[in-house]
């Protein structure tokens, strides 16, 4: 199997030699400058309407999980009081926030939040990805997406 910088080295030198040119040493110059991500193998969109901390998704013991990008959002009625929406998750033994929208209380509200990882999260096996939004009075959607890989 031919790596990326052989690949674009032929294709360049197929290239210049239809027009008569030579090139050598075309694939050692061409370096690639980012490696594009194909693998996502897990997408989850969850809605929930109660208040509390609800499950989005819940990452295999055995196997490793990559979270590539996240979203969460909510919409809140004037009565609602929730004061903001969090996605939570696992990374080396400690509890994060992986994303948080705030909002005003006693107010209608919609808000919506698109993180994409440069370097994908390892999260911790066996353990939860959760959307938290917690309320006492009024109405509130909250979403969250989540994609991502496993590997073994």
């Amino acid at each position: 199997m031919q790596s990326f910088n052989q690949t674009i080295g032929q294709d360049i030198q197929r290239i210049f030699k239809t027009k008569g040119e030579n090139i050598v040493a075309i694939a050692d110059i061409v370096q690639p400058t980012k490696e594009i991500q194909t693998r996502i193998n897990i997408l989850r969109r969850v809605s929930y309407t109660t208040s509390g901390t609800s499950l989005v998704y819940t990452i295999p013991t055995d196997k490793d999980f990559y979270l590539c990008f996240a979203e969460i959002s909510f919409l809140s009625d004037v009565l609602n009081d929730t004061l903001l929406v969090q996605l939570l998750g696992t990374l080396d033994g400690e509890s994060l926030v992986l994303a948080e929208l705030r909002k005003v209380s006693l107010a209608i509200a919609a808000n919506q939040l698109y993180i994409v990882f440069n370097q994908p999260l390892k999260l911790d096996k066996g353990t939860a990805i959760n959307i938290l939004g917690t309320y006492t009075a009024g109405a509130l959607t909250k979403s969250g997406i989540i994609g991502g890989y496993t590997t073994d």
